[in-house]
């Protein structure tokens, strides 16, 4: 896979969110620090798709744990869209890492979320019967 990376590095920059996404984890997954890294850490900043960036975090975390961790803890407040926030709580949770404050907090606001979305089709239904 590593050696398709000349031809997988361009997508992460393609004018469709789903390509980029699906780049992000191909390429994520080679765990590549010479080509990749630079690439998606540089791509992780300029990405404006929530669920795009999400992928790169997770790639970026296979690539560089220290590094990814630090960008996580940035990622983990309640303005943060929650695809990006959710990985963001897995990349700053790597190993060796304590679980703090910030890390309940996100986790517990995310889970609010969630649970309101799960909900809203059952009032939706309830609403028009």
């Amino acid at each position: 896979m590593t050696a398709q990376l000349p031809l997988l590095i361009p997508l992460l920059a393609d004018e469709d969110a789903a390509v980029r996404q699906a780049a992000g984890w191909t390429v994520g997954h080679t765990r590549d620090t010479g080509i990749a890294l630079p690439a998606v850490r540089s791509l992780l900043a300029a990405e404006t798709e929530p669920i795009v960036r999400a992928e790169l975090l997770t790639a970026y975390s296979r690539m560089d744990r220290a590094g990814a961790v630090a960008e996580a803890r940035s990622l983990l407040g309640p303005d943060t869209p929650v695809p990006l926030r959710l990985a963001a709580v897995f990349a700053a949770l790597g190993p060796g890492e304590p679980w703090l404050a910030v890390h309940r907090t996100a986790l517990r606001s995310l889970l609010v979320v969630l649970l309101a979305e799960a909900r809203r089709p059952a009032l939706e239904a309830s609403c028009s019967a």
